[in-house]
């Protein structure tokens, strides 16, 4: 069964994230950022993310608020980038993602954390 999983994007990773280039696909910017501790390699882009990196063949949907967050957070500048408001949104992680992590090791991760949460 899918999960749902809810990400932030918190004013922490906007500060730490201000310099981050928006060429190509992103993995080291905002949501990126906000999903590593699960999906290390993720690669994030305008409306999908790869969790196992850029041309890994698994793609989640990002909803279009997420894909307008991006758009905005491409063409600001450092300072615009860290004054913009956190973003809370969810995901549908399908059965064939969830099987290449050991979702009962990340279960106890997520508890207590900042930006992921199983909703």
């Amino acid at each position: 069964m899918p999960i749902k999983l809810q990400i932030t994007v918190t004013r922490e990773i906007l500060e730490k994230t201000r310099n981050c280039s928006p060429v190509g696909l992103s993995k080291n910017c905002a949501i990126a950022m906000a999903i590593i501790d699960i999906w290390p390699k993720a690669a994030v882009e305008e409306g999908f993310f790869s969790p196992f990196g850029p041309n890994d063949g698994h793609a989640i949907s990002l909803p279009a608020k997420a894909s307008k967050f991006i758009q905005h957070f491409d063409v600001a500048d450092p300072e615009e980038r860290a004054n913009m408001d956190e973003i809370t949104f969810k995901i549908k992680v399908p059965n064939y993602i969830i099987e290449k992590i050991n979702i009962d090791e990340i279960k106890p991760l997520l508890k207590n954390h900042p930006t992921l949460k199983i909703v």
